[in-house]
């Protein structure tokens, strides 16, 4: 039986009715295969400076990105592809931009399965508040093999190429979305980590968790002290939550599910959590990936789908803890756009990465605004293509 920290797998194993996915804009999936649960898993191979290989600039597919900013001008954005759609021969692609977003030197990074049995995804790009980025990822044995794994390194900018830190384990699960800290001070973050429900997960550990971490510069690695599974209910699937500080110890977490975006709140820094119910104060929104976050003014940032589907991405901004909702931004109105992702920068510039058509177009995006464009009649973001 695995430690705690790796979310203890359990003897028995009770597998899950497979769950219909959202077809627009979906990857194709390749194989559901169902798969002994696995107890250790290889280490990913990091490649540096891969924009010749056509082995990772020819794709079937592509989405799922991620971005974060080191400085006024360096963007750096994650996404994954390989194969011919999710399944095993996944791997994280990661791309630099030096002029803020005008161009771009990609397959700067690849974080590529340890074998062909093995897939590489739902990558997270984070900067902490010592200014280091982590690449978090996950990792799994076919499509889901039961447990999955939450991996990490630290990416070094001091060159003109990246320089990857050793991949570390963090726990089982995935976390396709960034950490948040517990407090003011800094200390510990709550990591939102899902084990999925779906076959070959034992009943007993499928959750969206929230784990407790802290980061030790010196070892370069992350300790989770301790887990608490805070919605286990049974219109889960991939959770894909994220949390979001409203106020002093005051913690906002979403969570996608089947009967779309529900919410669970906690007043004593994260420690607690209430029942999860819907979230219905921005409506319509898409049951699909959102993104969550704390701008520097206090204020909150939420980016969704502002429809029943994958079209219509649009931001918008509270000012009370995500109490209301009421200014917004229409980033892009095309159909078949998802999965946003964010960062601020230090000029008050936000970005917004996100995919297209994932399949044919197989565009990742990048929208440019600013908390000000809110509050301005008919403004709209700055769309560039990162890569199709």
């Amino acid at each position: 039986m695995r430690a705690v920290l790796t979310f203890v797998i359990a003897v028995n194993s009770t597998l899950f009715l497979s769950c219909t996915k959202n077809k627009i804009n979906d990857s194709p999936v390749a194989g559901l295969d169902t798969l002994p649960v696995v107890e250790n898993q290889p280490t990913a191979s990091l490649l540096t400076d891969m924009s010749l290989s056509a082995v990772y600039t020819k794709r079937n597919w592509q989405g799922v990105p991620t971005v974060e900013i080191t400085n006024e001008r360096h963007l750096v954005v994650a996404w994954y592809s390989g194969g011919k759609g999710e399944g095993p021969g996944n791997y994280v692609t990661v791309a630099e931009s030096l002029d803020g977003g005008t161009s771009w030197r990609k397959n700067a990074l690849i974080v590529a399965p340890p074998d062909s049995s093995y897939r590489i995804f739902d990558p997270a790009l984070w900067k902490d508040n010592m200014g280091l980025v982590h690449l978090f990822w996950a990792q799994s044995r076919g499509w889901w093999d039961g447990k999955g794994g939450v991996w990490s390194c630290l990416l070094d900018f001091s060159a003109d190429t990246i320089k990857p830190g050793k991949p570390k384990f963090l726990a089982d699960g995935v976390m396709i979305n960034k950490p948040v800290y517990q407090s003011s001070e800094g200390k510990t973050m709550l990591m939102p980590i899902s084990i999925w429900r779906h076959a070959p997960t034992p009943a007993v550990n499928s959750g969206a968790y929230v784990a407790y971490a802290s980061y030790y510069a010196e070892r370069d690695n992350f300790l989770i002290a301790k887990n608490k599974k805070i919605f286990d209910d049974k219109i889960r699937f991939v959770d894909e939550h994220q949390i979001v500080a409203t106020g002093t110890g005051t913690f906002l977490c979403l969570f996608r599910t089947l009967k779309g975006i529900y919410y669970s709140t906690s007043v004593d820094n994260g420690e607690n959590w209430t029942t999860a119910e819907p979230f219905t104060v921005v409506s319509p929104i898409a049951a699909s990936r959102f993104h969550i976050q704390r701008l520097k003014s206090g204020n909150l940032l939420l980016i969704v789908n502002s429809s029943s589907t994958r079209t219509n991405l649009k931001g918008f901004l509270s000012k009370n803890g995500g109490k209301t909702w009421p200014y917004a931004i229409l980033i892009d109105s095309r159909k078949n756009v998802s999965y946003p992702d964010a960062c601020e920068g230090p000029n008050g510039t936000l970005f917004v990465v996100y995919d297209r058509n994932r399949s044919l177009d197989k565009e990742i995006n990048l929208a440019k605004f600013n908390e000000q464009d809110f509050f301005k009649k008919n403004a709209k973001a700055i769309i560039s293509i990162i890569d199709k």
